[in-house]
């Protein structure tokens, strides 16, 4: 694995160049408004945008037919020009030429714990599994227990509490580091803890309807924590909480745990919890993929 770059990999007259020419790009350059999700989201549809800006004039008339096949080929040469003056306008768009084809494939690579990966670090530190896509979280219920188990109907009160709740998860590590530091820890942490013993050993565990209560109690303090100004960015996002009967377990994953942890009795993870993010709101103001006949046109206004 190469971590550390040998010198001749890198080149400071090339680096200043880069930050320069960037810097220049992108004066008087805005983010788009708004904050959380939907800011995550419009920064990715912009870059679609970026890349259908940047596909060969060929290309783009392909792209026009497949998605108006009602386009005229005035229409199709308006498109092409709105292409181009966006593409000039925006500093993020590649200045050089985007082939297309195999010559211009790109590889994206995404990293994350594998699902034995994340049952073997869990059981040997006793942690539970929270998940925050719909995949990960099918992985889970179909391969790390019987398929088709429902979670147990004696936490269904406290499910239901959590659900209700809209938790603000922040996502700049500077703001998360200063909480912290300052021991500013989420009012609802506690209660977690406590859910989680009470899963494992139900025989000195605190009662479900109890847990219930007291989480529904905190849930205006949980949700006046979101109301931070400044530099904070949060998601908000609700809990979904799964307990199967015998809790979640692979048998390779446990033999690893007896072969190479030395772990006697491995023990399954008693719950699950999969963070629901709720959906952003629409931004009619947004530039559009494929502009409208009138924001088409060369000068900027409607062809008769």
């Amino acid at each position: 694995m190469h971590l550390v770059p040998d010198h001749g990999e890198v080149s400071a007259p090339l680096g200043h160049h880069v930050r320069e020419v960037l810097t220049r790009r992108t004066d008087g350059w805005k983010p788009p408004k708004g904050g959380g999700l939907y800011r995550f989201l419009k920064l990715a549809k912009q870059e679609t945008q970026r890349v259908v800006w940047m596909l060969p004039e060929a290309s783009q008339r392909r792209f026009i037919a497949d998605h108006m096949p009602e386009a005229d080929a005035n229409a199709t040469d308006r498109f092409i020009e709105y292409f181009k003056r966006q593409a000039l306008a925006d500093p993020y768009t590649l200045l050089q030429s985007l082939p297309s084809g195999k010559d211009g494939a790109q590889i994206q690579v995404f990293k994350g714990l594998s699902l034995e990966a994340a049952l073997y670090v869990a059981s040997l530190t006793g942690s539970i599994i929270h998940v925050d896509t719909e995949a990960h979280w099918a992985q889970l219920l179909i391969h790390a227990q019987p398929g088709g188990t429902q979670s147990q109907s004696k936490w269904g009160a406290v499910r239901q509490a959590l659900s209700d709740i809209t938790i603000p998860v922040e996502l700049n590590a500077q703001q998360v580091a200063k909480r912290i530091n300052s021991g500013d820890r989420p009012p609802i942490r506690n209660l977690l803890r406590r859910l989680v013993e009470s899963i494992s050993t139900p025989e000195g565990g605190a009662d479900p309807s109890v847990l219930a209560t007291q989480i529904r109690q905190v849930r205006r303090k949980v949700e006046r924590t979101g109301k931070h100004n400044g530099d904070s960015t949060q998601l908000p996002v609700h809990l979904d909480l799964h307990v199967p009967p015998a809790g979640f377990a692979r048998h390779e994953v446990q033999r690893m745990l007896v072969m190479f942890a030395g772990v006697t009795k491995p023990q399954s993870i008693p719950c699950a919890l999969r963070l629901v993010f709720e959906e952003p709101k629409a931004d009619m103001s947004e530039t559009p993929l494929l502009p409208t006949n009138q924001a088409a046109g060369p000068s900027g206004t409607a062809s008769n």
